[in-house]
């Protein structure tokens, strides 16, 4: 097997001796060659006179033949850094065949930079891509103006300053030039951009210097509500006459004054303050029972406007032997305003004797009670049933009805229940079910009745006949 690689000059292939191979084989099988793997180079089974696989001959005469083509690779340029403008062009990319001797481009140019030179000598072309790079350093000498400004006393114009009409700095090609405002009393330079320093020596920074100006602001130490709106901040140029605005107002309140008057303006900023001090109004609180007021409960009492007024009512009162329970309070909380008509808080009492007192109003509650007509003959196993409707503000929420829930009623020995009575309707059962179908729209009262029972032992069946199917006068209560 023999192995054959391009000469530099593409125009033939050289035998590789060295790597010339003797095998064996059996006599009339196929033999196939394996290319190897040479630096530079890639096996082409397309070039003529390839002998890739063969019969192997009883002779030996079969001689595999393997061709490599040289391979190319690019020689490219580049810059590394920054890149000045003037730079010359980039040498142009170059296609070298391995193993060819390579040149190197002539050094680069930059007006007012040095050139580093290329990163690489002249060479031999090894098997792969190569880049060969500069780079420039730019001169730390170069010379530029800067030039100061400065504000008229009286128009917005500029003049130069003879004294610092202009400086001459250096600095580093193509970098920013370092330039840098001075400290002048009563002006303040403006911001300003650094330039680009140019090679040549022509790169001018003016800086401007404007006359100081001051603020006057004003400030509320305490700001109420519907206070007129501060005056508008102004600036002034140094010495000039400054007016203070006027007094300011606010409902409810009293102002002040300005903490100064009329003044030159100094070369500081001023602040100019003010303060309110709240009046005082009444705030009247009226009691009302069952909605009705009671005048002489009355109270008035001095607060300061905008503050907030919460009077702390009784939970519960007692009045002319009838107790009371707290409703409701109207404007509880108030905020005090300057108008005393709208300082009025009501507070609202409302009878709570039904239910306990248990510290609901009697108008939001219906009472079911429940009792025996003599506990004697036969007794309930409940007492006091109370219904609570929703309400807000002395008023309900929701329509005032109820039906009962019941109570059961049973006979004491020798005793039989007999009825149940609201006071206008009867219920011949124990468990009242038919006056919990009834709807009430107050309080009412339901007794039990009992009847003798000694003709035989029945709880439910007294000996008289049922009252629910006569008509009879209505026993006393007991």
């Amino acid at each position: 097997m023999e192995h054959y690689q391009q000469n530099l000059a593409g125009d033939g292939y050289d035998l590789v001796e060295a790597d010339t191979e003797h095998l064996t084989g059996e006599t009339d099988t196929t033999a196939t060659a394996n290319p190897k793997a040479y630096t530079g180079f890639t096996f082409d089974g397309t070039v003529e006179g390839t002998v890739a696989s063969g019969n192997i001959a009883g002779d030996g005469s079969l001689v595999l033949k393997l061709y490599y083509t040289r391979n190319s690779y690019d020689v490219t340029y580049a810059y590394t850094g920054t890149v000045p403008t003037g730079a010359s062009a980039l040498p142009e990319k170059a296609t070298v065949k391995y193993g060819a001797p390579v040149t190197v481009a002539e050094a680069a140019t930059a007006p007012g930079y040095t050139f580093s030179g290329w990163s690489r000598n002249d060479f031999t072309m090894p098997a792969e891509n190569v880049t060969i790079t500069g780079s420039f350093t730019a001169n730390s000498n170069t010379e530029y103006t800067v030039r100061h400004h400065f504000q008229n006393i009286l128009d917005d114009a500029y003049d130069a300053d003879t004294a610092m009409l202009s400086e001459t700095l250096s600095g580093t090609t193509d970098t920013l030039t370092a330039a840098a405002a001075k400290t002048v009393a009563g002006f303040t330079a403006q911001s300003f951009q650094q330039k680009n320093i140019a090679g040549d020596g022509s790169t001018v920074v003016d800086i401007y210097y404007n006359r100081n100006s001051y603020g006057v602001s004003y400030r509320y130490l305490n700001t109420p509500a519907g206070a007129s709106a501060l005056p508008a901040g102004a600036s002034y140029r140094f010495g000039a006459a400054v007016t203070v605005a006027e007094a300011a107002t606010a409902p409810g309140y009293t102002f002040s004054g300005w903490s100064t008057g009329d003044f030159t303006m100094p070369a500081q900023d001023v602040e100019i303050t003010g303060s309110f001090t709240a009046n005082p109004y009444n705030v009247t609180v009226e009691y009302y029972f069952d909605k009705a007021q009671d005048t002489d409960m009355t109270r008035v009492q001095s607060v300061t406007y905008g503050e907030t007024f919460t009077t702390a009512a009784a939970a519960e009162t007692d009045r002319n032997g009838v107790h009371y329970t707290l409703d409701w309070v109207e404007n509880n909380g108030l905020t005090v305003s300057d108008i005393e008509a709208d300082n009025v808080v009501r507070v609202y009492y409302a009878k709570d004797e039904e239910g306990g007192p248990d510290d609901i109003p009697d108008y939001a509650q219906i009472v079911f009670t429940y009792q025996s007509a003599d506990v004697r003959k036969g007794t309930v196993d409940k007492s006091v049933e109370i219904h609570t409707f929703e309400r807000l503000n002395g008023e309900l929420l929701e329509e005032k009805k109820a039906s009962p829930a019941g109570a059961n009623a049973a006979g004491r020995e020798g005793y039989a229940f007999d009825y149940w009575t609201d006071g206008t309707k009867r219920d011949v059962t124990s468990g009242m079910e038919t006056l919990k179908s009834e709807v009430y729209t107050d309080n009412a009262e339901f007794t039990a009745y009992f009847d003798v029972d000694t003709k035989g032992t029945d709880p439910e069946n007294p000996d008289k006949p049922d009252l629910s199917l006569i008509h009879i006068s209505e026993p006393t209560r007991p």
